[in-house]
């Protein structure tokens, strides 16, 4: 397995066929380019001809692609800048945003057969603790454990089902797999000995792929680390990939360093405080979905779920201001209208009436031309969006769902008759979303309202799961875990 370069990365990259010293500095996600001489503007002898590249045609303004850097560290490896097509110019020094590096050492980045991913949030999915066996006696004389042995063991890797990813403009098959694994650390020079263990995911490519496509799936699975915890902050700490040789055998010669705007959010001393092992402990769970992992990957793929709605840390999803909630209710209507269509509480008489409505205004278009056949097209795509309204949407998806939310009504709401409150909590969330849609003067929110905006979150997720079919109670003790309805 290829080292990890601790702290700054220095080297040599190419730039414009010349190789220029470089230091990337890993905590601001900077490179500077050192000048080839002490001779001051050495660096930038073609600085005009950069100019005119870099703004082309003022008359056509364009946003600067990122380019690739290509160079050698000094460690030897092989490394790539991904970075903004732009860059700033100080103390003589050429200096770039960089978006993510890969370092690595064969000789071809376009040779990736897989990727490992580890950190806090994947020990949090798939526990290392899976890998530990630990055996004690308990002495009831003395009260005291008086005999504890701790040993690593071999688990089977964990399925996490298959997605297509478009990589390179073909498809390719990822496979996900789960894995924990312990080890025995010591220094030569010290005597206490320590166990560790640790947790991965791995996605492994039916083809090899290049570093784009790699990037996309790492991103993908960030993602997936966002539905799971319902925040866009997470800690995906040592990404490695591998490719396979003639024997099949993977070989782990490469690191990616990606830099996430998410993750560097600044974070409030209120985000500090707060309980690591809440933290922790707030995530959907490999025992909970396990193949359907890769289902939830292929509907974020192909953009049925949305995450914008999402806070950046644990401590904010607590908190609600309008534009947040207006977000929560919208990522609502659109997974409704994702998983169950427009129509679906309308009979079949409405739903024929309707497509056979559209059909015959769509052959009256040849009489109308300009504004007026704009107008048309308005008219006839109106009929094809409308449905049923926003409170008909929630009051639907609450009875379709009673047998995973019901438990979560049971905990916030007097409950009496469940088809009852889901009228209730389906006209007050209505009434709000119409307020919050045309920037109405808002009622006063009372406990209710917070109650019917966290009803809506957990359904949010209840009927995607469903979708994936993931099992009734495994969905119960998910989103009852996420949401600390209960104390799985």
């Amino acid at each position: 397995m290829i080292k990890k370069i601790e702290g700054d990365i220095l080297g040599y990259v190419n730039v414009d066929d010349v190789e220029h010293p470089f230091l990337f500095d890993n905590s601001t996600y900077k490179l500077s380019l050192y000048p080839l001489s002490a001779k001051c503007g050495s660096m930038d002898v073609n600085a005009l001809a950069n100019l005119k590249k870099v703004i082309g045609d003022i008359k056509k303004p364009k946003w600067i692609d990122a380019v690739d850097l290509k160079g050698v560290t000094v460690q030897g490896y092989n490394i790539l800048f991904n970075v903004s097509g732009g860059y700033d110019i100080k103390d003589n020094l050429k200096i770039y945003t960089v978006n993510y590096v890969y370092y690595y050492e064969h000789f071809n980045d376009h040779n990736i057969n897989g990727l490992s991913i580890t950190g806090e949030d994947i020990d949090g999915f798939f526990s290392h603790t899976k890998s530990l066996d630990m055996n004690c006696t308990f002495d009831d004389k003395a009260g005291t454990y008086k005999n504890q042995s701790l040993k690593a063991i071999d688990i089977p890797k964990q399925d996490g089902g298959t997605f297509i990813l478009n990589g390179d403009g073909e498809e390719v098959f990822c496979r996900i797999s789960l894995d924990a694994y312990s080890f025995l650390t010591m220094a030569y020079d010290i005597p206490d000995k320590k166990m560790e263990s640790i947790s991965e995911i791995r996605v492994g490519f039916s083809d090899s792929i290049g570093i784009k496509s790699t990037i996309e799936c790492i991103g993908l699975i960030c993602n997936l680390f966002r539905f799971l915890s319902y925040r866009l902050r997470v800690d995906l700490d040592e990404i490695h990939t591998y490719c396979l040789d003639e024997d099949g055998i993977a070989h782990y010669d490469g690191r990616i360093i990606i830099r996430d705007i998410s993750a560097n959010e600044y974070v409030s001393d209120a985000d500090l405080c707060i309980d690591e092992n809440d933290v922790k402990k707030s995530i959907i769970r490999y025992d909970d979905i396990k193949e359907h992992t890769a289902d939830i990957c292929t509907m974020i793929y192909n953009g049925k779920i949305s995450l914008e709605h999402m806070t950046s840390t644990y401590f904010r999803r607590n908190s609600y201001n309008q534009a947040r909630i207006l977000g929560i209710l919208t990522a609502f209507e659109r997974a409704y209208n994702n998983i169950y269509g427009i129509d679906t509480v309308r009979g079949d008489d409405y739903v024929n009436f309707k497509n056979s409505l559209i059909e015959r205004l769509n052959k009256g278009k040849e009489c109308y031309h300009g504004k007026q056949l704009k107008w048309y097209k308005d008219v006839i795509n109106g009929i094809k969006k409308s449905g049923i309204s926003y409170s008909q949407k929630v009051y639907h998806a609450l009875i379709d769902n009673q047998s995973t939310v019901e438990m979560y009504i049971k905990n916030k709401y007097e409950y009496t008759d469940y088809k009852k409150i889901a009228d209730d909590i389906s006209k007050r969330i209505g009434k709000l979303r119409n307020n919050l849609a045309h920037n109405n003067k808002l009622d006063e929110m009372d406990a209710n309202i917070i109650f019917d905006i966290k009803t809506v979150e957990e359904l949010w997720y209840c009927m995607y799961l469903r979708h994936c079919n993931v099992p009734i109670e495994n969905i119960v003790k998910a989103v009852g875990r996420l949401f600390k309805e209960n104390q799985y």
